[in-house]
């Protein structure tokens, strides 16, 4: 439902939907939903002296392991880039880190160089799936003049990422199990996916921006056939299908652009 009033001639809509999330806890859940996708990146690299150590796969295969990732997570790139456009940034985010989560603890349980190879290569393009929706939810919902501070927090927090997927594989080649870095990073990134889904579940995460329908002339404009102003609300400006309220003594713009 919504709430109408009249101020200084102009009619303005109370939208009951839910108001975009703090700026400042938005920035912090897409730096730690970065950061814990950065160890998942990087946790291969980290712990590969290890595995060459015990002969967990030949060479060969786990050359071509880091090969397929950065391969698809590049190609990811692209692809995810388009597809966010459309897709709401909570869902990119929460599949990307939850998929990528599932790759990394069934990574240890196989044996084959080959089903290797193939799961890193779906593990980096379920991981190029964060950087265009956290960026677009930044710029979206951050004033201009403090986005490139949390831009620069991106940075920061894929330092961090690969910093703790360094401490993990560490820990792990110290008790000569690497298989367990893969089985803490794995964790790390499904639990991410909490970040993910609560966290953008309340951005004001505009998927359907490239649906907006264009606005007619004179959409907002007072006028004699048209004596009252757009209608307002805190999720931008409102357009197109007009209704008739008496007590607002003209028509109205409601239309909220979805």
């Amino acid at each position: 439902c919504a709430e109408i009033m009249c101020k200084r001639g102009v009619c303005m809509e109370q939208s009951s939907k839910r108001q975009p999330q703090s700026p400042i806890l938005l920035g912090i859940m897409c730096f730690f939903a970065y950061t814990i996708c950065y160890d998942g990146r990087s946790i291969l690299s980290a712990i590969l002296p290890a595995m060459t150590e015990v002969s967990a796969f030949d060479k060969e295969s786990l050359g071509l392991m880091g090969s397929a990732f950065f391969l698809t997570y590049g190609i990811g790139q692209i692809i995810n880039g388009l597809i966010g456009d459309h897709v709401r940034a909570r869902y990119m985010v929460s599949i990307g880190l939850l998929g990528a989560g599932v790759s990394l603890l069934c990574f240890p349980v196989i044996s084959s160089g080959t089903l290797g190879i193939f799961l890193w290569g779906i593990c980096g393009l379920l991981l190029s799936m964060l950087w265009g929706p956290l960026s677009k939810v930044i710029a979206e919902n951050v004033p201009s003049n403090r986005a490139r501070y949390y831009m620069t927090g991106l940075t920061v927090a894929s330092i961090l990422g690969t910093m703790a997927a360094s401490l993990i594989a560490t820990a792990a080649s110290a008790r000569q199990k690497w298989q367990a870095a893969f089985y803490i990073s794995g964790d790390c990134v499904c639990r991410g996916m909490v970040c993910g889904a609560g966290i953008f579940g309340k951005t004001a995460d505009s998927a359907s921006d490239s649906k907006k329908r264009k606005r007619k002339p004179g959409d907002g404009k007072r006028s004699f056939f048209h004596p009252v102003e757009k209608c307002d609300s805190s999720y931008g400006v409102c357009g197109h299908r007009q209704r008739h309220y008496p007590q607002c003594g003209g028509l109205l713009d409601t239309d909220l652009y979805r």
